[in-house]
């Protein structure tokens, strides 16, 4: 698939990588007694090399000069990787598809992610 590579570049912006790696809450939800927050599921520097970069063949450095890089770094490189080789809409399918969730995600209360795909279009990105 030919993709506009210059476009998919711009999920480079922080705001929009805090949300795929989970860093954003995207709402929180009153279910009594407890609170619940809702957030994409957070993906650490090893999630991002070995989970989804090894997946799609990539080979992103987890560390540089004997130190991890950060997960900013990773997320970057993972996007440029995906939207040199053309695959940067599989790479989000991946992300955001439901059993990977379960891979990620502990907390049973939130394996169903039908509300962050209904939020995440409402979050204000830039592109």
């Amino acid at each position: 698939m030919n993709v506009n590579k210059e476009y998919w570049k711009n999920l480079k912006d922080k705001e929009i990588v805090a949300v795929l790696d989970g860093d954003t809450e995207l709402e929180e939800i009153n279910d009594n007694p407890q609170i619940l927050h809702l957030n994409m599921p957070h993906l650490t520097a090893r999630d991002i090399v070995y989970k989804i970069g090894n997946h799609f063949n990539y080979f992103i450095p987890l560390k540089y000069n004997g130190l991890i890089r950060s997960r900013w770094q990773l997320f970057y490189d993972l996007i440029d990787k995906a939207t040199e080789n053309n695959q940067i809409q599989e790479v989000l399918q991946f992300i955001f598809d439901k059993e990977n969730f379960r891979v990620y995600i502990e907390d049973e209360l939130a394996l169903d992610i039908s509300a962050c795909r209904k939020l995440i279009p409402q979050i204000p990105f830039k592109i």
